[in-house]
């Protein structure tokens, strides 16, 4: 038996290369499958990355010729409005790089610890960006819809308008794509990560409902942080640098980003340590960003002119945000009344998760389980 081979002969490795070969292991997955969600999530990556460069690059293009024809604008007219959606559309499509560069983050992080949930969730992330580019290929191509003396006067002067609308519609189609496998890999891999689960904490399932709700929690929390972000950042590019005010952006900047980051460590800390006053400051926190949220929902919605450029994309940002937060109230509360029945305990005796899960792989393999 190649275990009995393994005692008989002694390793030639030292003993530092021995502690650490393990480990090495353990950040690529034995399962097929797992190793094609890991392949799957980095081209993704890629392509996208250099579909949505190619895009801003050409978009760049026709900023410039914009600019050329309408500059010097009056703040409120036609042609600015149309100008100010035109520098949007270039948030949005980096906005789409830096997604991709989070999903590959959260795919990956995922499959080395064999968690369905998180893997779930990346795949649902790769179906909302997909939505977000169609936003922004809808922006682009009805930029001068309902200004016929701009259009009429791009048109005079030579200026095409939507000149990425092929490299628009090849990432649309890049996303269903990728899409399309993130389902193949959920339904490959639920059988594989559910027998690691298994083999890890046991058929208790009192247990294993605590372990989810937790798993849920921290995809949350992860989530939370993209969409806070994303939110905050456009609201500063695109709202805030056009009142006139600079000091409103770095005020805004300042506050929101450690207040959301720091909220989140709470959040974070509040249920791994199973801390009372934890769980009610991040319960309290959650309840001012709904609040802040839905004062922001409703300003965008009222406040045409005030959002000129970034509404539809703020309110598709802030509506899945507010939803996020309402979500993670619920998943917190849950997680809170979860206190003190073990999960602490056994989070901590599991051990590290890599070498559970290889095992958990070889025996998939072993039996064909894929």
């Amino acid at each position: 038996m190649e275990f009995d081979r393994t005692i008989e002969r002694p390793s030639t490795l030292s003993p530092r290369t021995q502690s650490e070969a393990p480990r090495r292991k353990e950040w690529i997955p034995k399962h097929p499958i797992a190793k094609l969600a890991m392949v799957w999530t980095i081209a993704q990556l890629l392509l996208v990355a250099i579909f949505e460069g190619i895009v801003i690059s050409i978009h760049n293009t026709e900023i410039a010729q914009q600019q050329a024809v309408l500059l010097p604008t009056t703040a409120g007219s036609d042609a600015d409005i149309v100008m100010r959606n035109s520098y949007a559309i270039r948030v949005y499509e980096a906005l789409l790089i830096a997604s991709q560069v989070f999903q590959l983050l959260l795919a990956l992080d995922a499959v080395w610890h064999a968690s369905f949930t998180q893997l779930a969730s990346a795949a649902a992330f790769s179906f909302g960006t997909m939505g977000y580019s169609a936003i922004a290929y809808y922006q682009g191509a009805t930029l001068t819809k309902q200004y016929d003396d701009i259009t009429t006067l791009f048109a005079n002067s030579g200026v095409a308008l939507h000149q990425t609308h092929i490299w628009d519609i090849v990432v649309l189609v890049t996303f269903v794509l990728f899409c399309t496998g993130w389902v193949f890999i959920c339904i490959k891999l639920y059988r594989v990560f559910g027998w690691s689960v298994f083999k890890q904490l046991g058929a208790d399932i009192q247990v294993r409902e605590r372990l989810k709700l937790y798993h849920v929690y921290m995809v949350l929390l992860k989530v939370d942080v993209f969409f806070f972000i994303g939110f905050s950042a456009q609201f500063i590019a695109l709202v805030l640098s056009n009142t006139g005010n600079p000091m409103d952006s770095v005020i805004h900047g300042c506050v929101a980003f450690p207040l959301t980051i720091g909220l989140l460590l709470v959040a974070f800390y509040a249920v791994t340590l199973e801390s009372f006053w934890l769980m009610m400051l991040t319960l309290l926190g959650l309840s001012g960003g709904i609040g802040y949220i839905v004062s922001k929902l409703y300003d965008a919605a009222t406040n045409v002119e005030k959002y000129i450029g970034s509404r539809n994309s703020l309110i598709f940002f802030e509506t899945i945000t507010l939803l996020l937060c309402i979500t993670t109230f619920v998943i917190a509360f849950l997680n809170y009344r979860n206190f003190g029945k073990g999960l602490k305990e056994q989070l901590r005796g599991r051990g590290q998760n890599g070498r559970a899960v290889e095992a958990s792989y070889r025996m998939e393999d072993a039996h064909g389980r894929y």
